[in-house]
């Protein structure tokens, strides 16, 4: 059953329970699928989830963020919780609040809009970021595992068949990707080698909307709710949702540079990697461009990457 807090509840839940972090301003900021975000002064940003699902997803951000951003050192910042709120009034589910990152998602924002120089540095920063997350070290046996990230691509193609349907369905049959390249595509990607090391930890969710720029640079990665061990091809899929081809290849170089330094030349698993990485992106991007509760710009984004950078037009 979907809540949807009001202003009124977010103000009395933190003046309950956060005294130092209520501010004079309480006001919405975003609403995706799972959660809604509300400003808190000016220094906070708080995630209440919708569903008891989705909090369970924001139950796992709580516990494990923590543990996957230690030691890591990048210029990006992330929303990582400061303070995990509990139910309280009439609100069913945990909570969260965060450091606010000044800023907004990349997802409503053009990326041939930025400088040269300022999308290297977003290709290169974001790589190494990733890199850095999927770490050598097996995730712990008891890290969340999550049925739509790090799975073994081949476990994806009913998902994939179900929104071919839907979007083909949604459009009228008149809709701006061509199918059929998506298919094969998302074949040829099902052929790469499959994912052989330990479980590693992954973001889960890598993808405009979760990608903070502010003044021409990009500055933060949130939303780490979908946290899961598994193969971290899936968070991959970026390469393709967000970057054009400069930076698509200064991405996978700075990723696969730092892999190097972390673990030396056998950590570096070439092709395949990068190919299943390339099938995540159709069937992520398929997946939100085919929902009817994606937003507009979510929905743009994905449709944009799949013509654009995927040449399924």
């Amino acid at each position: 059953m979907e809540y949807r807090v009001s202003v009124k509840e977010v103000r009395d839940l933190v003046s309950a329970q956060f005294p130092m972090a209520v501010g004079e301003v309480v006001e919405l900021l975003n609403e995706g699928w799972d959660n809604i975000v509300f400003r808190i002064g000016s220094s906070w940003v708080g995630r209440f989830p919708k569903y008891a699902t989705t909090a369970e997803l924001l139950s796992n951000e709580i516990r494990w963020v923590s543990t996957i951003l230690e030691g890591i050192e990048s210029p990006l910042r992330t929303s990582q919780p400061v303070f995990a709120g509990v139910p309280g009034a009439s609100y069913p589910y945990c909570w969260s609040i965060a450091a606010f990152i000044e800023g907004a998602a990349a997802q409503g924002q053009k990326f041939s809009e930025l400088t040269p120089a300022a999308a290297f540095r977003a290709a290169t920063h974001l790589g190494e970021f990733l890199a850095a997350i999927h770490r050598p070290q097996a995730a712990p046996a008891d890290a969340p595992r999550n049925p739509y990230r790090g799975t073994p691509l081949s476990e994806r193609v009913p998902l994939l068949t179900e929104h071919l349907a839907r979007y083909q369905r949604n459009s009228g049959g008149g809709g701006v990707i061509n199918l059929e390249a998506i298919r094969q595509g998302f074949e040829q990607a099902v052929s790469a080698s499959p994912w052989v090391g330990p479980p590693l930890w992954c973001h889960g969710d890598i993808h405009p909307g979760n990608l903070i720029l502010d003044r021409g640079e990009l500055v933060g990665v949130i939303d780490f709710g979908d946290c899961c061990a598994g193969d971290p091809a899936s968070d991959l899929a970026v390469c393709w949702w967000w970057f054009p081809a400069a930076e698509r290849e200064a991405f996978q170089r700075s990723y696969d540079q730092a892999l190097r330094r972390q673990q030396g030349e056998a950590a570096v698993e070439g092709a395949d990697r990068w190919l299943r990485a390339r099938g995540w992106a159709y069937a992520l991007c398929l997946a939100v461009a085919s929902n009817d509760k994606s937003s507009t710009a979510m929905r743009h984004s994905a449709e944009h990457a799949l013509v654009e950078h995927l040449g399924c037009w």
